[in-house]
């Protein structure tokens, strides 16, 4: 693994999702399921495509993260 620092490139701006439709969000997970091969537990945050969320959002075990102003 690399141990160098995260660029500027590499954060998430409001301006890239406009950008890129399927940028990575942030989701909250309702409840407790298997996702990613990990195990993530009711209200934990999680980010995600919208083409990797689609199906947990149908199916009521995500919801978009509100943001906070």
């Amino acid at each position: 693994m690399a141990n160098t620092k995260a660029s500027n490139s590499d954060a998430t701006t409001q301006a890239q999702v406009t950008d890129n439709p399927n940028a990575p969000r942030e989701y909250v997970m309702l409840k407790e399921k298997r996702i990613l091969k990990r195990w993530r537990e009711k209200g934990e945050s999680i980010t995600l495509t919208p083409s990797q969320a689609e199906y947990h959002l149908r199916n009521k075990n995500l919801e978009l993260k509100k943001e906070s102003k």
